[in-house]
Formats: structure tokens, sequence, C-alpha cells
């Protein structure tokens, strides 16, 4: 196995063991979907289930307070333009931290074009134990304009 794949595999499995430890209501691992590694569903406290997808990225360089993610022009547009939020967990597979951001961070407008791919300056959080009670809090909220509908 060549290190790049170690690195992915390593990420991908402690993304999925944080993942585990917010205890969604169900959680889908998926193979051949280039957009998403996994979708996850969570029940909020007033019944309503609310499922994300979910993009892992890898890496063993330090994270600070942005991660540059390198996207095609349309996984890109799949990203921002998704009907469901999208979460990334970015992984510090060195240090063993996560950090996550959603893709409604992102501003296409200020993606740095190379040949092929487009380069965003993503905001993260660290994952540490005021990050997963602030994520749970941020996927409580996705749930607010389904309850002005009702």
């Amino acid at each position: 196995m060549i290190k790049r794949e170690i690195i992915w595999r390593r990420g991908k499995l402690l993304a999925e063991l944080f993942l585990q430890d917010l205890q969604p209501q169900n959680l889908m691992e998926v193979s051949d979907n280039p957009i998403f590694d996994y979708f996850a569903g969570f029940r909020t406290k007033a019944g309503a289930l609310i499922t994300i997808g979910v993009q892992v990225k890898a890496t063993e360089q330090p994270i600070r307070d942005a991660y540059p993610l390198q996207v095609s022009r349309p996984r890109l547009e799949d990203f921002t333009n998704s009907n469901i939020p999208v979460l990334f967990l970015i992984v510090d597979v060195k240090e063993n931290q996560i950090f996550f951001a959603w893709a409604s961070a992102i501003d296409p407008r200020k993606a740095a074009h190379t040949t092929a791919l487009r380069v965003v300056k993503l905001p993260v959080k660290k994952a540490d134990d005021p990050g997963r009670a602030q994520l749970l809090t941020e996927i409580e909220a996705l749930a607010a304009p389904f309850r002005k509908n009702r």
C-alpha cells in the first residue's frame, strides 16, 4: 500500500469513529460516490431527522485556521449547490486531530484557479470537546427552517 492510501484509510477510520461518537440515528458509508464518503442522520431534540453528507479529507500537514481544499470546478459546484448540508471532516493523521467545516462556508468566487483545480481556503474548527458540542448545535440548527413550515 502506498503512503497516500495509508493516510487516506487512517483518516477515514478516524472520521468514522468521530461520527459514531456523535451518536447519529444512522450512519452509512458510501463507497461508490465521488462526492460523499458518508451520509449521517441525526435526530434533533424536536424529533426532526437531519441528513448530512460527509466528505473526509486526510492529511499529514498541520491544520491551522483554514484548510486548502483542492477541488475540481464541477465538484466545488456539487458541494456548494447540494440540497443537503455538506460537512467536511479534515483529519490530521499525524496528530490524530479532526477539524470540521460546512460547505456553506465556501465562497466559490474566492477560489484560486490552477489548471483544472480550484483551491479554496476552507475555514475550519477543531473537533475537540467544545468543537463537538458546537457541531451538534449546528446540526440541530439545520432543522430550524423545517420547524417554520409546520
